[in-house]
């Protein structure tokens, strides 16, 4: 009788184990889904308030500049900024993920991928809009 209770318990332990263990799992993956998409919706953030800058700046006249201010997320591993695209690669758990948007005219930009904050200049060049850091 006392053999047969202790094995019981001893397989109700470990169904409630394993039980935990897959509860414990589903959370983790959870927890890392969400926090890239956090990361791709700051990625988002920078290329739209860079996009809508530069747009901003090629209505006006060749001279016009704006000041804005970016936080690259942390996940950002390249920043291409050419021919009419701006475009932020992220690093994710799935692999690499991309964040873009499309101009209807040339850029030309050099910008750091490291995770910070700064102002960045936008500004209205003859054929093109320039993107760069402030010095």
């Amino acid at each position: 009788m006392r053999g047969q209770a202790s094995t019981e318990l001893t397989i109700i332990l470990i169904v409630g184990a394993i039980a935990l263990l897959a509860l414990f799992s589903t959370y983790t993956g959870f927890a890392t889904a969400y926090a890239g998409g956090h990361e791709a919706q700051k990625a988002r953030v920078v290329v739209d308030d860079l996009a809508d800058a530069a747009a901003s700046v090629r209505s006006m006249a060749v001279g016009a500049r704006q000041k804005v201010f970016i936080s690259m997320p942390a996940s950002v591993q390249n920043i291409t900024i050419g021919n009419n695209v701006v475009l932020l690669t992220l690093l994710s758990p799935g692999g690499n993920h991309t964040v873009y948007r499309s101009l209807g005219f040339n850029l030309t930009g050099n910008l750091s991928s490291k995770e910070s904050s700064y102002w960045v200049y936008v500004e209205s060049k003859k054929g093109y809009v320039d993107i760069y850091p402030e010095p």
